[in-house]
């Protein structure tokens, strides 16, 4: 079982990078990332987001916030893309899904500034 522990780096500038991409989300302060801890979900980088200082109620539904896509194969014509998918209840961000349409390992690691949303 995972442990709860602070969003690295990377993580954080992931979530950023989806969050900048969504209109809907700007300005809302429950989606300030710096107020946010992760739980460690699969191999692929999947993390359930917790609050520092909100209570989530998990009877809510989860609904995708906003969905991108990412290049792991470093080619211009890809095979299986990267899904990345940000998922909240309510207004509080709940999870970050990453996974490979064709559930292989990841070939590197998610570059935020190369995501498609």
């Amino acid at each position: 079982m995972s442990h709860i522990r602070d969003l690295t780096s990377h993580e954080q500038e992931i979530i950023r990078s989806l969050l900048s991409g969504a209109e809907s989300t700007r300005g809302n302060r429950e989606l300030d990332i710096s107020r946010y801890r992760a739980k460690t979900i699969d191999d692929f980088g999947s993390l359930e987001l917790i609050p520092r200082d909100l209570k989530i109620d998990t009877s809510l539904p989860q609904h995708p916030l906003v969905s991108a896509y990412f290049n792991d194969e470093n080619r211009p014509e890809p095979g299986a893309l990267v899904n990345i998918i940000l998922f909240s209840r309510d207004t509080i961000l709940s999870e970050l899904q990453i996974y490979k349409s064709d559930g292989s390992p990841l070939q590197r690691e998610i570059v935020p500034s190369e995501i498609y949303i």
